[in-house]
């Protein structure tokens, strides 16, 4: 596909069709801050000699009836497993145990169930006990025996935690001025954990994979994604 194409699919995408807001800074939001996302991201698959592709997705929602996973990640990681395996290209999924159950049925639906390994992460309480280093450990073993080594991780729909004063000022651009707006805005208590939109707290709910992103690029050629739809993921 060319430019003009994807850049076509960008402009549908990038729509607040839910006025959430995104666009609420008409020079800097979450729209201009990636300029050209859509075309790196697919340029870095489509140049990548046999790509290997991980997902990670799984959004809890405590206030649901019952509590249970989001439907946005699930469904975009089947429809990104459609998508993919006709092109040879590898496929593993990895999410929460309350997500495993519709992954499964979606794979099943798909007539994919024996294509797409599936890994269940280990739950907040057992990932306590393991060092970002030993949880990334784990998953690579898990990687190896299933697909092999990962060329791209992708993060669909996925709570990543909410930044500390040091991740603030590690940030490239970042001045003392937004250092002390998010210290005056942001209470201690909300440090480095995970919300939904609403600003609930859903850390003891979720795996913390965000080790993944930030450990497996230190030792695997390894290109990361992002794709959400609200800018907590």
């Amino acid at each position: 596909m060319n430019e003009a194409g994807l850049d076509t699919i960008w402009d549908l995408l990038q729509q607040d069709l839910g006025n959430r807001g995104l666009r609420a800074d008409p020079t800097a939001n979450l729209i201009t801050a990636c300029p050209g996302d859509l075309t790196t991201a697919c340029r870095s698959i489509c140049d990548t000699p046999e790509p290997v592709l991980g997902i990670v997705t799984g959004f809890y929602i405590p206030h649901a009836t019952p509590p249970c996973g989001e439907t946005d990640g699930p469904l975009g990681a089947l429809f990104l497993a459609r998508a993919f395996l006709p092109l040879g290209i590898k496929v593993l999924f990895a999410t929460d145990a309350f997500c495993v159950p519709a992954l499964r049925a979606g794979l099943t639906a798909c007539g994919l169930a024996g294509a797409v390994p599936l890994i269940t992460l280990p739950t907040f309480p057992e990932s306590n006990r393991l060092s970002p280093q030993g949880y990334t450990e784990w998953f690579s073993g898990q990687m190896r025996a299933h697909v092999g080594l990962l060329t791209h991780l992708i993060a669909l729909e996925r709570a990543g935690p909410s930044h500390t004063p040091a991740s603030v000022r590690s940030q490239l651009g970042s001045t003392p001025a937004d250092w002390a707006q998010f210290l005056a805005e942001v209470p201690p208590p909300d440090y480095d954990r995970c919300h939904t939109m609403k600003g609930r707290d859903i850390t003891p709910h979720m795996s913390p994979a965000h080790w993944l992103f930030e450990e497996l690029p230190k030792t695997l050629a390894l290109q990361t994604i992002g794709i959400g739809d609200g800018g907590n993921e």
